[in-house]
């Protein structure tokens, strides 16, 4: 998620200051980190972010006009951009500070936004693996219960609103051609 990106630097120095529960040091005694980044289409991200921007000044400001929705667009798009760039960035020196050392401390694991909806049990055990954990029988039910109770409660919400990007004044190539949402669609 962008949003949360921009704090890795300080979140990996943070977790490194932690004691070891089990030795009480700290820094180099085997302390490790592992970020879960979890990959959503830049598209979806930013018109989900104006939209959230829509919603909140809506009550204050009933009459907002295309402009105005227009410029919440912009913010949107800026905001996701410089977060999402600042996160690429600081996993980037997270990942050459770590170069050519064969325990690393902090580790990211990278999971797709619409695997995890299309298949979330399956995500989660590939997460679980992927970190060395396992994911034992009773936490397996206690996730699949929160879904089925989850999807129940969904079916009395109705549809969720669709929004897009030409609402809010923005087309899909600006987003495509920005050469940092590029990089990171890459990644």
């Amino acid at each position: 998620c962008p949003m949360l990106t921009y704090h890795l630097e300080t979140i990996a120095k943070v977790f490194a200051a932690v004691p070891n529960p089990t030795t009480g040091s700290r820094g180099g005694d085997g302390t490790h980190s592992t970020f879960v980044w979890l990959h959503r289409d830049p598209r979806k991200v930013i018109a989900s972010l104006a939209n959230l921007m829509l919603v909140i000044r809506e009550p204050f400001q009933p009459a907002l006009g295309a402009t105005k929705i227009h410029n919440i667009g912009r913010v949107s798009l800026h905001l996701v951009r410089r977060l999402l760039q600042a996160g690429m960035a600081s996993r980037k020196r997270i990942e050459d500070a770590q170069a050519g050392e064969a325990d690393k401390r902090v580790t990211f694991v990278d999971i797709g936004f619409k695997e995890l909806v299309k298949d979330k049990m399956s995500t989660v055990a590939k997460l679980y693996t992927s970190i060395g954990t396992d994911l034992t029988v009773e936490a397996k039910q206690s996730m699949e219960t929160f879904l089925r109770e989850q999807g129940e409660a969904r079916k009395h919400q109705g549809q969720p609103k669709k929004y897009t990007l030409a609402e809010f004044g923005i087309s899909e190539e600006e987003v495509l051609g920005d050469p940092v949402f590029a990089e990171y669609s890459r990644a």
